[in-house]
């Protein structure tokens, strides 16, 4: 119980649901902006509100209100990991030394082997500020562990740039269109539009680089200080872990791409509205749902000039 309801099980909870619900909104936007932007194309004139314009406004909404919270979670759960595990933040960070007054390294090329950073690009002074500490205080670097130690830096410090500066881009997201919809020219923004659309799969990326950054970042313990990687392997042979793991890419492979087919077809297609099946005419022989009622005399749906399309066009 101690190990699951950790320090940072609450901000970390809190993090993972609003990523969800974000990344969720900005595939619900790129659909909704990928077909407003083909009607443009088409020249078809929108009167109203279309379904996927109401989901774009929805979908713009939800992003300019949560991304914000995210960035505030998301620092929530910064603190939480500099206090539990200073290792993590260190890697991520990019600081090989232990100091007061830390630098913002904006790039670098971390290497484990010359225990610095290439190609180094920082700001001075604002380290201390984004861990919200006074500039006097000192922060622990990877000098501090011995090299058994330290987590792998590479990952987690570009993971960590990934998801930081994709959660700029949808707050950028959330602010321009929440200002397009104030002045009621969110559909006649082409390059909004095709913004929201490049912006669709970036909330899947940064997931990704952010729990690369948790679970590389705490390396070599599964147990942070208490339990190491290595230690907590169990004894399978290489034969029954590669078979395993086959059968998960076959299946899984499957999986995705018929669901990733199927979503991408449902984009394509865009929002319809919700079909009713006809209101029944009688008692219906089981098994013939569409079928007459004996001794109903009434024409039935196929019996319409178009047929089966007399449905689809009392749908549209």
């Amino acid at each position: 119980m101690q190990v699951i309801f950790n320090p940072s099980f609450p901000s970390r909870l809190a993090h993972m649901l609003l990523a969800a619900f974000i990344t969720t909104g900005l595939v619900v936007g790129a659909a909704s902006a990928f077909h407003v932007l083909k009607d443009r194309a088409r020249g078809i004139k929108t009167e109203g509100w279309s379904e996927s314009r109401i989901s774009l406004v929805m979908a713009i909404g939800l992003v300019a209100v949560l991304a914000p919270m995210q960035l505030v979670v998301g620092h929530w759960s910064g603190e939480v990991t500099h206090k539990y595990q200073p290792s993590k933040t260190a890697a991520l960070e990019g600081y090989w030394e232990t100091r007061a007054d830390q630098p913002l390294h904006l790039f670098g090329i971390p290497d484990r082997e010359a225990q610095k950073n290439h190609f180094q690009v920082s700001i001075p002074g604002v380290g201390n500020w984004i861990q919200n500490l006074p500039r006097d205080e000192v922060i622990t670097g990877l000098d501090a562990y011995p090299r058994e130690d330290q987590p792998p830096p590479f990952i987690p410090f570009f993971g960590f740039r990934i998801m930081v500066g994709l959660g700029l881009l949808m707050i950028g997201l959330g602010a321009w269109g929440a200002w397009l919809i104030w002045r009621r020219r969110v559909f006649d923004s082409p390059w909004f539009l095709r913004f929201c659309v490049a912006m669709g799969p970036s909330g899947f990326i940064a997931v990704l680089a952010g729990w690369m950054v948790t679970e590389v970042g705490r390396q070599p313990w599964v147990v942070y200080g208490v339990l190491r990687t290595r230690d907590a392997v169990s004894p399978v042979i290489t034969s029954q872990v590669a078979t395993s793991l086959l059968a998960y890419v076959v299946v899984y492979s499957i999986v995705f791409t018929a669901g990733a087919l199927f979503i991408l077809r449902l984009m394509a297609e865009g929002p319809v509205a919700a079909r009713t099946e006809p209101a029944p005419r009688g008692q219906r022989p089981p098994g013939t749902p569409m079928a007459k009622a004996p001794g109903d005399t009434s024409p039935d749906d196929d019996d319409t000039p178009d047929g089966h399309d007399g449905l689809r066009g009392a749908a549209s």
